[in-house]
């Protein structure tokens, strides 16, 4: 008799998880159902185009030069593997503008690296003058005593981009230190194959911590 009652319990039991695993299985096969069913919808709703050069867009590409055979690579890291050097990235420095002074010739950057050196020791810089530029400088140097009364030197400086108007070069060129900065243009033109500077302003100036 106990072992009737017993075998009867453990057949309920069985039962009732079976039915029970049964039903989450339902569940969730139902759920998965569901969201099938929305994705579908969802995708169905969009107007789709058609993949424009999918071939070529999806090629494996392993004829790059200096790069190996082995490696497949996709048309997008092969485009910028192909860039030649003429296409360069330059900075711009806030309002001084571009860094780019790749048309800046080596003798007229060599002058002008000699003049920035003068200038940022607050030097004599008349000899990379025409005459008729000396006018310029000095008041250039009037302006700079008024602004930097208690003198100072620079510790940097920054060739820019140069404007180029027929035979004149305008040069900005920005000196740097951790009290000051000031930006200057320099317009220049060779003469019997010498570089000399015509004209100098200042452009922009700014002590730290004080207003201009």
């Amino acid at each position: 008799m106990l072992f009737k009652k017993t075998f009867l319990l453990i057949s309920v039991v069985f039962i009732f998880f079976s039915c029970s695993q049964n039903v989450q299985e339902s569940s969730v096969n139902d759920e998965a159902s569901t969201l099938r069913y929305e994705a579908e919808e969802l995708y169905n709703k969009f107007v789709w185009t058609e993949e424009i050069e999918l071939d070529r867009l999806t090629a494996k590409v392993s004829n790059v030069k200096g790069i190996s055979s082995k490696l497949n690579l996709s048309p997008l890291i092969v485009s910028a593997c192909n860039t030649s050097d003429e296409d360069k990235i330059f900075p711009v420095f806030g309002s001084f503008g571009s860094l780019d002074t790749s048309l800046i010739s080596k003798s007229l950057r060599n002058m002008l690296i000699s003049f920035a050196e003068i200038i940022s020791k607050n030097g004599d810089a008349d000899i990379f003058f025409v005459k008729d530029g000396l006018y310029s400088l000095a008041l250039f140097y009037s302006d700079f005593n008024k602004i930097f009364a208690d003198g100072i030197n620079f510790d940097s400086f920054l060739l820019g981009q140069p404007f180029i108007d027929g035979i004149y070069y305008e040069v900005p060129i920005q000196f740097i230190t951790e009290k000051a900065e000031m930006t200057i243009s320099v317009y220049c033109f060779s003469e019997n194959g010498n570089w000399k500077i015509d004209q100098i302003q200042m452009t922009d100036w700014e002590i730290f911590n004080e207003k201009k």
